[in-house]
């Protein structure tokens, strides 16, 4: 009877390990820089470049905020320092256009790159508020 609990309790015991030599709880980062969101339509911008930055999954993230006519027109991630393509790359592609299209400095992140999506919100923020 007791040769049959021993095994099993050993199992409970060491089955976790795995996710935790794997990093189980170590993938994310929690102190990116939070939007705080603005509407980007009311702004009265003088024609220009304005640069901003924001911490991503790592600190550094750099974005170029073009306006053209008193609108933003382009948004563009100049510099970074976010790890693994597979994470940044869409945020990077996609999430400057969304902003410009909605005029909203949030808006929805990248599944799986939620750092650096807002990192790109943030650093948008912050180039407008040094106007």
């Amino acid at each position: 009877m007791f040769k049959f609990k021993f095994p099993i309790l050993i199992l409970l015991v060491l089955m976790p390990l795995p996710l935790f030599a794997f990093g189980f709880g170590r993938h994310g980062k929690s102190n990116y820089t939070e939007p705080v969101g603005m509407d980007l339509s009311n702004l009265t911008i003088e024609d220009g470049v304005y640069t901003g930055t924001a911490d991503g999954f790592r600190a550094g993230l750099i974005v170029e905020v073009t306006v053209e006519g008193g609108i933003i027109s382009h948004i563009d991630v100049v510099d970074h320092n976010e790890v693994g393509r597979q994470y940044w790359q869409t945020p990077i592609n996609i999430i400057p256009g969304v902003i410009v299209e909605k005029e909203q400095s949030v808006v929805d992140v990248v599944s799986g790159a939620t750092a650096t999506s807002k990192a790109i919100m943030s650093a948008v923020e912050d180039a407008l508020n040094k106007i």
